[in-house]
């Protein structure tokens, strides 16, 4: 997503490139702009992942405040695709003008070190400046823009120092999973969380950050289903609801 703060610092958008760039083609293949761009525009996408690409669109100038559609989204929604790269990079530039026009900067031979600075100069960490620097490599690449081979995402989410964590303690849900010897990095987007089962090891679950209410009742459907095929095992009877009443 993306936001402005009370100093006025826009923070850079943090949304998937795919998904947006499936988005930009779609509303291209109907052949109209609509008046205004909202969740029912986007109805395949959970809420999470439609908010972050309205924030990713606001972000590069696409939509106003209102989320009405600029000129430019006309202009870059009914390019064609060379024409489509000429305007990416225009909006890049210009959204990422805290990078591009940073005094003493430049980005065809910059570091990954000096990148992340200036994400964190916008007011976001941990998990937040993964994916916005990956968003930032993603649009810079479909757009033909020159960058240095030597920027990447940050390895891990972690924002500074923390103590390191008992191998035995249980992780809570939406931890991002980085240990400080890196060896336990998720991919941007994902979260892990694990269930404490007495006398036996915990389990380990990965989930996509942007799952919202219904994504999770779905999930854990299909989760039971799944695990009772593939064990064998017998269908209790009871409910989630009252599986989960019972074990509490």
């Amino acid at each position: 997503m993306s936001k402005q703060t009370e100093n006025g610092v826009v923070t850079p958008a943090y949304g998937s490139f795919k998904t947006f760039t499936s988005f930009i083609d779609d509303v291209r293949e109907r052949g109209h702009i609509p008046l205004r761009i909202d969740r029912s525009e986007m109805p395949k996408l959970s809420g999470s992942a439609a908010n972050e690409t309205i924030a990713t669109l606001k972000f590069f100038g696409l939509l106003d405040e209102k989320a009405e559609p600029t000129p430019l989204f006309e202009e870059y929604v009914m390019a064609d695709d060379p024409k489509r790269k000429e305007v990416l990079a225009r909006m890049v530039k210009k959204s990422y003008a805290f990078i591009f026009d940073a005094e003493g900067f430049d980005i065809e031979r910059a570091t990954s070190a000096q990148v992340h600075e200036l994400f964190r100069s916008r007011n976001i960490s941990g998990s937040t400046l993964v994916r916005a620097v990956g968003l930032f490599l993603a649009a810079t690449k479909d757009a033909g823009v020159k960058v240095s081979p030597s920027i990447k995402p940050p390895k891990t989410a972690s924002t500074g120092t923390r103590p390191k964590k008992d191998k035995k303690t249980d992780v809570g849900v939406g931890d991002d999973g980085d240990e400080e010897d890196g060896k336990n990095v998720l991919p941007p987007g994902v979260l892990r969380f694990e269930l404490p089962i007495p006398g036996k090891p915990s389990v380990q679950v990965l989930v996509p950050e942007s799952l919202d209410g219904d994504d999770w009742d779905m999930l854990s459907q299909m989760f039971s289903i799944y695990v009772n095929r593939w064990k064998g095992y017998k269908p209790t009877g009871k409910t989630s609801k009252e599986e989960t009443k019972a074990a509490q």
